[in-house]
């Protein structure tokens, strides 16, 4: 049988103009010395039109800080974030063997989501499993307590597709012109008002920094720049 999933591991990014189910792969990374949980989804999904987004780095070592000092720690991080926003399905797996507290801190993130469908396995042993249940009574998530399993309909469309530059251009042109934000949305069928907000502000959050880190790059390469605008300042 032809195999149409297609599978994504940090940090590369799903095309923007994919439009199969997407699907975040959360949880322990950990090697527990059984099967790896994401393997045997992946596999499961191959004959389904979908966009599987795993976080596993095998390059992942000792020598990673865990901070902004480390720019492929940054990188890996701002990835699982932009992933797991993206996703119109996010899978957390809790294994005995780690407390998983990022993982945790995810699914707090995702659980009140209104556009998105989160399942859970917190295996039995797992020392925070009665948190995990006791979030997801609260919040509707599905629990599974056997593993995970996917049913995908023949027919999906994502809540959230990825978004082209030129769909992009259009959204920051229309906010420029004075655009409501409810005729903005109204130009992109299938948008919700609230991601389309979201979209706008990361996408100029996004501007501004590499326009900081540009006049930066500049004022290092140039030192007389600086003096020359402490001089204007004085003035």
């Amino acid at each position: 049988m032809e195999r149409y999933a297609k599978v994504f591991m940090a940090p590369r990014k799903p095309d923007p103009g994919d439009k199969g189910v997407s699907i975040f792969l959360a949880g322990i990374t950990t090697s527990t010395g059984e099967p790896d949980w994401r393997e045997v989804l992946t596999n499961d999904l191959m004959n389904h039109q979908v966009t599987i987004m795993n976080p596993d780095r095998p390059d992942w070592d000792s020598t990673w800080k865990e901070d902004f000092s480390d720019k492929r720690w940054e990188e890996q991080v701002w990835w699982e974030l932009d992933m797991q926003e993206a996703a119109d399905i996010i899978v957390f797996m809790f294994h005995p063997s780690t407390d998983a507290p990022i993982s945790l801190m995810e699914l707090g993130l995702a659980v009140k989501s209104k556009s998105k469908r989160i399942i859970v396995c917190a295996q039995d042993g797992y020392r925070k499993k009665g948190n995990v249940e006791a979030v997801c009574r609260r919040y509707g998530a599905k629990q599974s307590k056997e593993g995970i399993h996917i049913k995908i309909t023949p027919v999906a469309t994502p809540n959230q597709r990825w978004w082209t530059e030129s769909e992009m251009r259009r959204l920051i042109q229309l906010r420029n012109n004075g655009e409501s934000w409810a005729t903005i949305t109204a130009q992109f069928p299938g948008r919700t008002l609230q991601g389309v907000k979201q979209t706008y502000r990361k996408r100029r959050f996004a501007t501004e920094q590499q326009m900081e880190k540009e006049a930066l790059a500049a004022a290092s390469a140039n030192p007389s720049l600086i003096r020359g605008d402490a001089e204007k300042r004085n003035q």
